[in-house]
């Protein structure tokens, strides 16, 4: 029998460097609606998840994925993992596939492609963004794919950050990145699963090399960032667009970040 695969978008409007970036409009729609409306184009998912959280501020997500008609989880601000976890085990998913919010360019293609590839492996962590190699695919395209019971197992090790410290086998990776003991794995929900040395880890990189452009950032930090994106999007005619069509539309306009 086929495992349910769902996908869940974390999204809030409490944004510190740009708030309400996933508000924000390109075309008549919000970054997060045009998140949606690609993820919707992946023939493998299931059920895709808006988790947000229980603020009154962001009752427009809420909104917005009931007009997308897609499924809503509204939990915890601070503590990501946690929300996470919750939405898919109300949502009785086996396969788990996280995107967040500030990443609206993403291929249904290569999310599919990184589901594939997890199903077919026997691994515990998949994603397509930089493990222990260089990244290649451009950042703003990163999918991670794992099981409930990896989901479950990091949620439970990780509610204490010394206690998941200690279970750590790299901890020269942890100390370099998060000083002060401040319990990032809450906040990072893939951050354990990459970081610790306990789970067994995948990364994909693209068969086509002309994706491989990491020098390329389709993220949303900034005001900056999000103009970066709107100039993008602006030359296409609909949103049924590839990573490789983004990249040529970059090239040919020389658009610059």
């Amino acid at each position: 029998m086929p495992k349910k695969i769902n996908l869940s978008i974390e999204a809030r409007t409490l944004s510190k460097r740009l708030p309400q970036k996933v508000l924000r409009k390109i075309k008549n729609m919000s970054m997060l609606e045009l998140l949606i409306q690609k993820c919707k184009k992946s023939k493998l998912i299931d059920d895709i998840i808006v988790s947000t959280t229980i603020n009154p501020q962001d009752d427009i997500i809420a909104e917005i994925s009931k007009k997308s008609d897609v499924k809503l989880f509204r939990g915890s601000e601070l503590d990501v993992l946690g929300r996470v976890c919750e939405t898919h085990v109300k949502f009785k998913s086996e396969i788990v596939v996280e995107l967040t919010g500030d990443n609206p360019l993403q291929d249904p293609e290569i999310i599919d492609e990184c589901i594939d590839k997890f199903l077919s492996t026997d691994v515990d962590f998949l994603n397509n963004g930089a493990l222990d190699v260089s990244r290649s695919y451009p950042d703003g395209m990163d999918v991670a794919v794992f099981s409930i019971n990896t989901l479950m197992d990091v949620e439970k090790k990780t509610r204490d950050y010394k206690k998941a410290f200690n279970l750590s086998k790299v901890k020269k990776v942890l100390k370099n990145s998060y000083q002060n003991e401040q319990n990032r794995f809450r906040e990072h929900v893939i951050l354990f699963m990459k970081t610790s040395g306990l789970y067994s880890t995948l990364c994909l990189h693209p068969k086509d090399k002309y994706l491989m452009r990491p020098e390329l950032s389709f993220t949303v930090d900034t005001l900056r960032d999000f103009q970066f994106i709107e100039r993008i999007v602006e030359k296409f005619d609909n949103i049924d667009f590839s990573l490789k069509d983004i990249i040529k539309v970059i090239d040919k306009y020389k658009i610059l970040h």
